[in-house]
């Protein structure tokens, strides 16, 4: 994580897409834990997006004993580096831009 923000230029985004999943019998929800992961490196949180799978078969999975979650879509997080660069406004451009 913080490689990539090293690598990406000031003002630009970083996507990664990503689905909560089942170990050991246990739902684990990764987004949160990705999200705070991509802020401490610095980061800003922009948004999520679902991308719904709608070609997945749905299956009663549990049934009838305990109810058992189908995962159908995945999560789209989006993050933007935005670093404030110095206060030089002779150039015109806001403190935000590249």
């Amino acid at each position: 994580m913080a490689k990539a923000f090293t690598k990406l230029r000031n003002g630009k985004y970083c996507t990664i897409i990503i689905s909560d999943f089942t170990v050991n019998k246990e739902e684990v929800c990764v987004q949160a834990d990705i999200v705070k992961l991509m802020q401490e490196v610095g980061f800003i949180f922009s948004g999520t997006t679902v991308l719904l799978q709608t070609v997945k078969p749905l299956y009663p999975f549990g049934y009838p004993y305990a109810y058992k979650i189908n995962h159908h879509h995945q999560n789209i997080i989006t993050f933007r580096k935005l670093v404030r660069q110095s206060s030089n406004r002779s150039n015109g451009k806001k403190p935000y831009d590249e």
